[in-house]
């Protein structure tokens, strides 16, 4: 499943790059703004940690499997 892109506005800047923030994945970014503290966390990931995150979305199906994997950055449970 491809999903569309996202062009975030450039306030919510999740510490990425304006091109990072092109490429990010729409359903992430939405489920990424709805979770404060997973975005404070993927904030603080090294740029190699955000694109290898980034990458595990491709893999997503569905909202609900988005959310997890988002979920997934408060527990520890990514990296």
């Amino acid at each position: 499943m491809v999903e569309p892109k996202i062009n975030l506005p450039e306030k919510t800047n999740y510490g990425l790059t304006a091109a990072a923030r092109r490429d990010l994945p729409l359903g992430f970014g939405m489920a990424l703004a709805q979770n404060e503290p997973a975005m404070k966390k993927f904030e603080s990931l090294s740029e190699s940690e955000k694109a290898a995150f980034v990458e595990k979305t491709h893999s997503v199906n569905s909202k609900s499997e988005m959310q997890k994997l988002v979920d997934s950055l408060t527990h520890g449970l990514v990296f």
